[in-house]
């Protein structure tokens, strides 16, 4: 019953119901159920033992220190308590804290209920050994193998080697369920051996597990509320802090380095964007838009201590509705599930996220071929988030970019450090910095490339929508600062967007100049698959662009990106405290700062490198870009008093923001 009322309170907190996922609910449901039954199964077992194993500890309290008895028993052969009491006892309790702090079945739990159970059968071989056996010790030995065979079911390490992970749950479920049904009925026919309790633990467990199996039963066959008219596979590659002058899809101020040969070829199947613009500097708010189709103040994983609230609709939670298999492989912080970003996804992988100090590409490659090795006959999506780009950079041999360099800066690569000291660096030193970044994007290409290899050679890459994406860019000093997160210059928010339809359709636009917002992925993806969504969403579709149906255009009413930083929460001495948004044109950007009430206008055409302010010089375009702005920025306020904060900035997350250089 408990699984149940908290089913109904996510669907109740996430608005399921209110945009009619009729799927999503059931799917939901049957989790929560079935992890309401198992926990109470668990906990059930672990009250009926504990209680046998306290009864008999409390008839003999000292046999465990009679070493003896510990092998022979002796007194189990006069039907008395045996030595194994004691310790058996310890590991319940353990096992019953553990659940009681954690609110988890994983870890210590597991090693807890697995010296349960082994402890409990020594007790029965003792007993057997002796020739004593009784039945209740039996039955409570048997059921004491609930918990485990629970956790390790649950892991799907059981069934994964017979090919049926994807009915672990439910036969777990419908073998637990049997298994109290025998129990009941040899209580009955041994004539009420077992104790009243544990009889009536054995009668209440029975029902949330029935239950919990209806409702595993019937979830496949719940209707959907959402279809995709034309399900082609989904791949998004997101690539962490890469700007678009540092890829060989626009020339770079070192024509000899090709250096994204594998998505330069993939684009020669689609379509470049060539003025994409982030939603934010960093990477919480610009992938949160990327899998939401919303700006940072509406879905409010915008702040240093906020998160991608519950109730936004997630790309993976709409493709999840509509049938699809969906799946996530992550490598940072800000992408992890713990701020919001493991909604909608069957298979959430967190495992890489390991930290600025690790190369992760080629782990993320192995286990997104894994993935798609292992998936099913249902169309996937797939989202592969690659890190390395991000500070601190690493040295990579394959690539010589950065050799030969001896100043001080290789001996003081943190990003702190060098921010303090940002004045001292001379041409040298941000030449070997952007050479290490040169380094690490051909490697995180060259790792991307095998995965469209392995896409390649399953025979799936015609049929499959990829898109390539970056969140932010990076800044080597340009315009006075070192990495991201801050500004809205276009070193960080111009980045490279990627869209290649499947094989069979319209022949896309090799390029698009259009100023377009890379939240337009939301819409794009599903529009590619076909399902029917709010038409004042997928109007942002880039499809159309892409295929020539509308025609590409820089000069429209549509040519306007909006961009964001909003880090109130950041204390003023980490020096990331910033209030900035800013309005794109193909050729002008406005940038207003609330902090200082300062407004900023520069003309990209003539000035690129966004040195000064042209407001002078352009009144008009002043005037209609800055009401522009203020309209946006007053739609976007009225979202600012609903946005969940985290907490002050503490302990380990302040310490893993510190590594990234977010403070």
């Amino acid at each position: 019953m408990a699984g149940g009322v908290w089913g109904w309170h996510e669907v109740g907190l996430q608005e399921y119901v209110s945009h009619g996922l009729r799927r999503t609910i059931a799917y939901l449901m049957d989790a929560q159920v079935r992890r309401g039954a198992i926990l109470g199964a668990v906990l059930g077992v672990w009250l009926a033992v504990l209680w046998a194993g306290a009864r008999g500890l409390w008839e003999d309290p000292v046999a465990w220190l009679r070493p003896r008895e510990l092998f022979w028993a002796q007194r189990a052969a006069r039907r008395r308590p045996s030595a194994l009491s004691f310790p058996l006892v310890v590991a319940l309790v353990g096992l019953g804290v553990a659940v009681a702090v954690r609110g988890t079945l994983e870890g210590i739990h597991f090693v807890a209920a697995a010296l349960a159970l082994v402890t409990w059968w020594l007790l029965i071989g003792v007993e057997l050994a002796h020739g004593r056996l009784r039945r209740t010790a039996h039955l409570l030995a048997a059921w004491a193998s609930v918990p485990l065979f629970l956790l390790v079911a649950e892991r799907r390490a059981l069934f994964t080697a017979i090919g049926i992970e994807r009915y672990a749950g439910e036969l777990t479920l419908a073998a637990t369920a049997a298994m109290f049904g025998a129990l009941a009925l040899a209580c009955l026919a041994g004539g009420g051996t077992l104790p009243r309790f544990a009889r009536g633990l054995v009668v209440v467990a029975e029902l949330p597990l029935l239950a919990a199996v209806g409702l595993a039963v019937c979830a496949p066959f719940a209707p959907r509320g959402v279809e995709a008219s034309h399900p082609v596979n989904v791949l998004i590659v997101g690539i962490d802090t890469l700007r678009l002058d540092h890829t060989s899809l626009t020339p770079h101020p070192h024509a000899d380095r090709d250096l994204t040969p594998r998505i330069a070829a993939l684009a020669e199947r689609g379509t470049v964007f060539e003025t994409a613009v982030s939603q934010a500097p960093w990477t919480m708010p610009a992938f949160a838009s990327i899998f939401t189709g919303r700006y940072p103040h509406e879905h409010a994983a915008i702040s240093l201590t906020g998160t991608l609230r519950k109730q936004e609709l997630t790309l993976a939670e709409i493709l999840r509705e509509a049938g699809y298999h969906t799946g996530s492989i992550v490598s940072h912080y800000f992408v992890n599930n713990t701020h919001g970003f493991g909604q909608g996804y069957d298979d959430f992988n967190r495992d890489y996220v390991l930290g600025e100090y690790e190369i992760t590409s080629e782990r993320i490659s192995d286990a997104a071929i894994r993935w798609l090795d292992d998936r099913d006959d249902d169309p996937f999506f797939l989202f592969l988030h690659y890190f390395d780009p991000h500070y601190e950079y690493r040295d990579h041999p394959q690539s010589p970019w950065a050799d030969g360099y001896e100043g001080w800066v290789r001996n003081e690569m943190h990003i702190e450090g060098l921010r303090f000291k940002r004045h001292l660096m001379v041409p040298a030193d941000l030449d070997f910095l952007r050479n290490l970044y040169d380094e690490e994007i051909r490697y995180t290409d060259e790792q991307i490339g095998r995965v469209l290899d392995h896409l390649a050679e399953l025979d799936l890459l015609g049929e499959t929508l990829v898109l390539v994406v970056s969140d932010h860019g990076e800044e080597f000093m340009e315009r006075g600062w070192l990495g991201h997160s801050i500004t809205l210059s276009d070193q960080v928010l111009h980045v490279p967007l990627v869209v290649v339809p499947p094989e069979g359709g319209t022949a896309p636009v090799p390029r698009v100049r259009r100023t377009v917002e890379t939240r337009s992925v939301f819409a794009t993806t599903l529009d590619a698959a076909g399902v029917d969504w709010d038409a004042s969403v997928l109007h942002r579709s880039l499809l159309p662009l892409a295929t020539g149906a509308r025609a590409d255009s820089t000069d429209g009413p549509e040519d306007r990106a909006f961009s964001t930083v909003w880090t109130p929460d950041a204390l003023p001495e980490w020096g990331k405290r910033a209030m900035l948004s800013s309005l794109r044109t193909s050729r002008f950007k406005l940038v207003r700062d609330d902090i200082r009430g300062s407004e900023t206008l520069y003309d990209l055409e003539a000035d690129p490198m966004e040195s000064a302010d042209a407001s002078d010089a352009h009144p008009d375009e002043l005037a209609t870009l800055r009401a522009e702005l203020d309209d946006w920025l007053e739609r976007m306020n009225r979202s600012l008093r609903t946005i969940p904060q985290r907490g002050a900035v503490a302990g380990e997350m302040a310490a893993r923001l510190k590594a990234l250089g977010y403070l």
